[in-house]
């Protein structure tokens, strides 16, 4: 069987880029031990769609649904992430009084963040209504537009293209939430609890499978 494609979910976003970071196994090259899943995957010509930017629902300021299978510390985090960027503010001097611009929002930072790794050619991302829609194409539309952001033929990640396409007060806002000894993602980061891919329910289900051999990974 040969794999052309694959979708992987929440693994590339403002909690988790274990799909960029994290080094895969294999028995078949001992080379490839050493590349993270995304690299695995353009080494070996497979495209690569990545799912949940917003990691259904932990990445916004309404939170996720009750039924989330993200464990307690990492909800936490993202509830502290997102009271973060509520909170943030940007002054601008006009010709006749100082403007206030209050919060960043958590979702269109998380979005744009997604879009910023060339790496991952296709970005996934689920909406429910019009203002979603409008939200993530404006987000979309930051690459498009913008004349420091050369997105054809080049590899771009969130070092080198954030600047161009945040808004100073969301690049501050970025450079909060990924500071790995402060940010609010430092504890989980640390504990391993930045991941919610439910795969230990799988292992579960297969270590009970009498005569099966269960395999972590």
């Amino acid at each position: 069987m040969v794999f052309d494609q694959c979708l992987t979910y929440s693994h590339y976003n403002l909690h988790d880029t274990s799909l960029m970071t994290r080094p895969i196994t294999t028995d078949k090259e001992e080379d490839d031990k050493k590349l993270s899943y995304a690299d695995y995957c353009e080494k070996h010509s497979i495209t690569l769609l990545a799912a949940a930017p917003l990691s259904m629902g932990l990445l916004t300021h309404a939170g996720p649904p009750e039924w989330h299978p993200a464990n307690q510390s990492l909800q936490d985090a993202c509830r502290q992430a997102a009271s973060i960027c509520e909170q943030q503010s940007s002054s601008s001097e006009s010709s006749s009084s100082q403007s206030q611009q209050a919060g960043v929002n958590i979702s269109t930072l998380a979005i744009v963040f997604a879009l910023s790794n060339s790496t991952i050619p296709c970005t996934v991302l689920g909406m429910k209504n019009v203002e979603q829609v409008r939200i993530a194409a404006e987000a979309a539309k930051r690459f498009l537009f913008n004349n420091n952001v050369d997105v054809i033929g080049t590899t771009t990640t969130p070092a080198n293209t954030l600047p161009s396409v945040l808004t100073k007060q969301e690049l501050d806002t970025w450079i909060q939430l990924k500071n790995d000894k402060t940010g609010p993602f430092a504890t989980i980061w640390k504990d391993g609890q930045f991941r919610w891919d439910g795969v230990k329910d799988v292992h579960s289900f297969w270590e009970s499978v009498e005569g099966v051999e269960a395999t972590h990974w």
